[in-house]
């Protein structure tokens, strides 16, 4: 195993018992109630584990006002940052710490046995005692036994606070996974850690205290008093003391074993230093906090269409210099906005092709060939696809049908090349998806240079490639597009 797993290892529990379970606190109650929304505000409920939107919707109308809250965090294993921005959408177009520790039974658990109970003078040795003694018995023994319950109440919180280790390593696999199951017993149990004693020394000195008490037991009894205040008689004290012998041994041996586990303690205290140290750091850095399972954040209204991107990020405060990881990004849209980018492909009147040089016939003897000047992949149309920036000028709802006008690019393959090309015109839209487009498409062509003609022999000493010169063509175009936006 290594080392480091090792270490970890011993923080398991001394003794099986647990500790007493408390009352839920003020702050537990409060910091684990969920946030109410807001008045006003349309309220989106995200899961702090995985992103997803668990209440509220993505798509809210123009002008609302938003409140985010943020559940389901686990603060004792990750480190969360939640990022929202807003913007109109026509601009717009994710602690050193230990790891679980594995359990490990490093002692038994031992019974406090029941100290004898006396209700009258008569129980026990009440018959051999000498007759002045019967009444000062029994005055003397409800006195013991009062002693004797104090001391049971100082050995089972001591026995309470020697299972430190016990509680942390529960609490550490309680917290071990992406989530929390019961947020409100997670805090109380972290509160219990937090305010819990466990400074070197403290363990041994308790239970060095409650066997100081236990060994001072005899001279207890010799310092009872009769109805009279007087001191009891020897008799009296060696009937009390005989009586007692077996809950004085029972005390010695509950004493011994306090104080042999107080030992192991202080030895993993001492082993693990560093290690509960940085336990104490993180409890004392997250509790306390108001937002330690829910977080909230507030949009204000904006009069327009508005896109919103909601972050979140996390860090695993149980790795060496995690780095923080995001989670998720949720964009949401408040409004329609009247701007939307699409891309599709077009057919376009405007003609496409490459000037070469032809072989033909010589018209006055068709047995001879020339060179002519001509076209290559000569075509009326042009097919190529295009990019659009739309604007709704109309909008038939609920029939989710849209009219506005669009201007683009085409990139047309024009001589070989690649050459950008315009178009304005009007368009469709069909449930905001579809587009169908209509329009004047404008793109340079090239053509021949000087009094050429197409058909016409090309003279001797022409430079290659031919001499060309651009010129605008304007034809119709159609086609269809998505929206990518």
């Amino acid at each position: 195993m290594h080392r480091r797993s090792r270490n970890l290892a011993v923080l398991a529990a001394l003794l099986t018992g647990t500790v007493a379970q408390a009352e839920t606190t003020a702050y537990c109650a409060r910091v684990t109630r969920e946030p109410l929304g807001k008045d006003g505000h349309e309220v989106v409920k995200f899961d702090a584990d995985s992103g997803r939107v668990t209440d509220g919707s993505l798509y809210l109308s123009e002008g609302d006002r938003l409140q985010f809250i943020f559940k389901k965090q686990n603060p004792f294993r990750y480190d969360y940052r939640f990022a929202v921005t807003s913007q109109p959408l026509g601009n717009a177009l994710a602690l050193r710490f230990l790891a679980a520790i594995p359990g490990l039974e490093l002692s038994e658990r031992f019974e406090f046995p029941p100290n004898r109970k006396h209700t009258d003078g008569t129980s026990l040795r009440a018959e051999a005692l000498p007759a002045p003694c019967t009444e000062s018995f029994t005055k003397a023994q409800a006195e013991i036994e009062k002693k004797v319950e104090d001391l049971r109440n100082q050995s089972e919180k001591l026995t309470a606070d020697l299972g430190y280790f016990d509680a942390a390593h529960g609490f550490l696999l309680a917290t071990s996974g992406d989530s929390l199951e019961d947020p409100k017993v997670i805090c109380e149990r972290a509160e219990r850690l937090k305010d819990w004693p466990h400074a070197p020394g403290s363990f041994k000195a308790r239970a060095a205290a409650f066997t100081k008490e236990v060994q001072g037991f005899d001279a207890f009894i010799a310092a009872l008093k009769d109805k009279d205040g007087k001191p009891l008689a020897p008799e009296c004290q060696k009937a009390l003391t005989e009586t007692n012998a077996e809950v004085k041994k029972a005390l010695t041996d509950v004493a011994s074993q306090h104080e042999e586990n107080a030992t192991k303690v202080e030895a993993m205290l001492q082993e693990n230093k560093t290690r509960i140290e940085q336990l104490d750091t993180l409890l004392s850095s997250v509790m306390g906090r108001e937002d330690l399972f829910y977080e909230t954040r507030f949009i204000s209204a904006r009069n327009e269409p508005t896109g919103v991107k909601v972050e979140l990020f996390r860090r695993d405060l149980r790795m060496v210099d995690a780095a923080e990881r995001s989670v998720a990004v949720v964009n949401m849209q408040l409004g329609t906005s009247r701007f939307s980018l699409s891309a599709g492909v077009v057919v376009s009147s405007v003609d496409s092709g490459r000037i070469i040089r032809q072989s033909a016939k010589v018209p006055e003897d068709g047995s001879q060939v020339r060179l002519v000047f001509g076209r290559e992949e000569q075509s009326t149309l042009t097919v190529a696809p295009a990019f659009f920036f739309n604007t709704r000028l109309y909008d038939w709802s609920p029939s989710m049908v849209d009219w506005g006008i669009a201007v683009g690019v085409v990139t047309a393959p024009v001589s070989s090349a690649l050459r950008i090309d315009y178009t304005l015109g009007t368009y469709f839209s069909f449930w905001d998806i579809l587009n169908l487009h209509a329009g004047v498409h404008l793109g340079q062509r090239d053509a021949l240079a000087g009094d050429f003609r197409f058909g016409e022999e090309v003279p001797a000493g022409t430079p290659d490639p031919i001499p060309t010169t651009k010129k605008w063509q304007v034809g119709f175009l159609m086609g269809f597009s998505l929206q990518i936006n």
